[in-house]
């Protein structure tokens, strides 16, 4: 079987027994990225959700590896850092700085993905305490659904031929109109999917 490299949506939380054990703000959250990532771009808002303030950032984690997210951490008990549409292994660059650099506790950060999400479990998993960038990797890797909700063109299987030809084992069908080299998009989170 194929390995894919899905993208997904995390966030990464505080322990639920202990919602104030980061101690964030999102001056503390602003001033950690900025040391690490000095190229980084940081920009406070307003969240169009929840009315709170929230701090937008993209990073490079790695050369030419740039995450973006959101952290939201309008009170002292309540804190959440969010990364969008990245891979396991970017999430885990990120997910390490944010344990080993950022929080005062490595035991005390919980994530979950919005494609585990999309498939009904809202369980957040604990985050190892100690391992590096490849260890988390597996992590998050697991915790991915084995297969995303893709559209149904994209895994139907091939016709059966009507001349002697080859066989073939799948070939995917694309909606009339799109483009030869069109990937798919999970129709709920806009997620590509394989």
């Amino acid at each position: 079987m194929a390995e894919y490299n899905l993208r997904s949506n995390f966030v990464f939380a505080p322990p639920e027994d202990s919602p104030a054990a980061w101690q964030a703000s999102l001056e503390t959250f602003r001033n950690a990225l900025a040391r690490a990532f000095p190229d980084a771009f940081l920009e406070t808002n307003t969240s169009s959700l929840r009315d709170v303030p929230v701090l937008d950032f993209e990073i490079e984690v790695a050369p030419d590896v740039f995450v973006t997210g959101t952290a939201a951490m309008p009170a002292p008990d309540y804190a959440h850092v969010s990364i969008i549409d990245v891979t396991a292994d970017a999430a885990a660059l990120f997910a390490q700085w944010l344990r080993d650099s950022y929080v005062p506790s490595p035991a005390g950060v919980r994530f979950l993905s919005s494609l585990v999400m999309e498939n009904g479990d809202e369980t957040p998993w604990p985050l190892a305490a100690t391992g590096d960038a490849a260890e988390i990797e597996a992590v998050l890797r697991n915790h991915l659904p084995a297969r995303c909700r893709v559209p149904r063109w994209v895994r139907a299987p091939a016709p059966a031929p009507t001349a002697p030809t080859a066989p073939r084992a799948t070939r995917l069908r694309r909606p009339s109109g799109a483009a030869p080299n069109a990937r798919a998009r999970s129709p709920r989170t806009g997620v590509r999917c394989p």
